[in-house]
């Protein structure tokens, strides 16, 4: 029987989904969509949200298979000894890069707006807390968060859109593919490493643990859709208000466009707490990845007692602080890993580890029948 804290909603489950796909927009995916793609940014992301439909449904066979199982023992029953530790271990670095780049944005983001006179790793230790509570209490705790969270962050996009609307200026869209089709294609799939390759942290949970899981596919479906939609509407908004070359000059585009919010021609500043949803969706996004580190460090070790729990969270968080001290010293150097480093190498390499998982529960199940 599986343990109460372990079993969560399909819709927790999706929602999860949510903030995966958007967690890595905001400073990160917005800053190379914009320089790369220029006017036909928003072409890119509808792009995107068409050819992501073969990553992810690539993801979905995995986590069909074997719905007892998490990602790490699916990989142990198909692959030999030595070949699934290797597996793994790919796995389980590109979930920890992938944790270093989003924690490394969150800090920045939280300096550079909201606490600018205070240091980078105080604000780290205060978010590290929460980080390590919620992943320690486990996956129930965390998707019950995920969701309060949501109803708070859809709030947030509904009211920013209906706001923002009478700025919106459609010329700011030309000229149309100015150079040609072929930039917006290149930077679509580019633009997918941000949203729907990260989407691959949600096989850490058994499917069977996910109440009324033969939804899940449809569910999934409607998650990733809903999320490249809020992405295609946040690019348009942010172009269509203030335009491209205000776009390319910002970091944080969207931060810069809430700053136009003025309600009842009073209240200013409203962009301190309407941007808070892209540190939410953050935040649940890092304890994710926290809690597959979490799982893969404990099924290696074969520790049982439940006492070691808390060192094998503060060990992955250790490493990501030297890890990110090393590699992102400063905003150029963060911000050329996360565009060649991460995006090509891991990405491409993680995009390789999914088509061969396919490829062996295939086989598997090829077996199976005979």
């Amino acid at each position: 029987m599986e343990k109460k804290n372990e079993i969560i909603s399909v819709f927790q489950y999706v929602i999860l989904g949510t903030f995966i796909g958007t967690s890595m927009y905001e400073g990160t995916a917005s800053v190379f969509l914009f320089f790369n793609a220029s006017h036909d940014s928003w072409i890119a992301t509808i792009l995107s949200l068409i050819i992501g439909f073969i990553p992810l449904f690539l993801i979905i066979k995995i986590i069909n298979y074997e719905p007892t199982k998490n990602i790490i023992d699916k990989i142990n029953t198909l692959f030999t000894k030595k070949l699934a530790f290797i597996v793994n271990f790919l796995l389980a670095l590109y979930v920890f890069i992938l944790f270093s780049c989003i924690d490394w944005t969150i800090v920045n983001f939280t300096a550079l707006k909201y606490l600018t006179e205070t240091p980078e790793m105080f604000i780290a230790f205060i978010l590290i807390v929460p980080t390590l509570y919620m992943t320690y209490k486990g996956i129930a705790t965390i998707c019950r968060s995920s969701e309060i969270l949501f109803y708070i962050i859809f709030f947030f996009y509904v009211f920013v859109t209906i706001v923002l609307s009478k700025y919106i200026n459609i010329e700011n869209l030309k000229p149309f593919l100015s150079s040609g089709f072929l930039c917006p294609l290149k930077e679509s799939i580019h633009f997918l490493c941000y949203t729907i390759f990260p989407f691959i942290i949600l096989t850490i949970i058994p499917k069977s643990n996910i109440k009324d899981n033969h939804k899940l596919t449809k569910y999934l479906v409607f998650s990733y859709s809903f999320t490249l939609l809020i992405n295609v509407l946040i690019t348009f908004v942010i172009e269509t208000v203030i335009g491209v070359d205000l776009a390319k000059i910002y970091r944080y585009p969207s931060y810069y466009v809430h700053k136009k919010i003025l309600i009842a021609s009073v209240i200013e500043n409203v962009e301190n707490f309407t941007t808070t949803h892209w540190i939410f969706s953050m935040f649940m996004t890092s304890c994710l990845c926290l809690h597959y580190l979490y799982i893969y460090f404990n099924q290696l070790f074969h520790i049982k007692k439940e006492k070691f729990k808390l060192v094998f969270l503060i060990f992955p968080i250790i490493l990501s602080t030297i890890f990110i001290l090393k590699t992102f010293y400063n905003v150029n150097a963060g911000l050329n890993f996360i565009n060649k480093t991460f995006s090509s190498v891991f990405t491409i390499g993680l995009f390789i580890i999914i088509i061969i998982l396919n490829i062996s529960i295939f086989l598997k199940k090829m077996k199976k029948i005979k």
